[in-house]
């Protein structure tokens, strides 16, 4: 029909691409997405308090319920350092081919984002949660099994700490800490706003 073949015409890859930039490149966008999810997590934190309180009677705890908590409070943090990193690349981003989304606003490795974003103090502060909460998001909140059999090891080396981190096993103040980060993210953020 005419309306299909005009609306492909108005559809082209180049619309798109135009799209998915004015869109990557918005802070509010990334923002918006964020406080999205932190409502929806927010109301599956009564989970969290069940956990622990089963902690208290059960041998075997299943923490699959908090696991998707961390996976979802984990796209909000994605979000947030990523709403951080286009403000302080959008030099650098708007340059580039937008077919995609560049590299490093890829990812759900939240230390990793954390840096990207200069925040590196945080990012030393919170190694641990940080790392907790990438787990959650690239595999344990989504899927039954890792992508990759490897991922089963739950150690995980330390820019921080000799020891390592282990990323099983939840802390009374898991949740807290999260809490603690995304304050101090939309602090950051909300600074770098008023800049620009």
């Amino acid at each position: 029909t005419i309306q299909n073949s005009m609306f492909r015409r108005f559809m082209t890859t180049n619309h798109f691409e135009i799209r998915l930039k004015a869109e990557a490149l918005d802070p509010m966008a990334w923002l918006e997405s964020a406080n999205r999810l932190i409502a929806s997590a927010e109301k599956l934190e009564d989970y969290f308090e069940e956990f622990w309180n089963t902690l208290k009677t059960e041998k075997i705890l299943d923490d699959s319920k908090v696991s998707i908590l961390f996976m979802i409070y984990s796209y909000a943090i994605e979000n947030l350092l990523k709403a951080i990193i286009v403000i302080r690349d959008k030099q650098n981003l708007s340059s580039q081919n937008w077919g995609k989304l560049p590299n490093s606003l890829q990812g759900h490795n939240l230390y990793q984002l954390c840096k990207k974003s200069g925040l590196d103090n945080l990012a030393r502060e919170y190694e641990s949660i940080l790392k907790k909460l990438s787990r959650s998001a690239e595999w344990y909140g989504r899927y039954p099994t890792p992508i990759k059999a490897s991922d089963y090891n739950n150690l995980r080396s330390s820019e921080n700490e000799s020891n390592g981190i282990s990323l099983s096993g939840h802390t009374p103040i898991d949740l807290n800490e999260i809490k603690k980060i995304i304050n101090e993210l939309k602090s950051n953020l909300y600074n770098y706003l008023q800049r620009i």
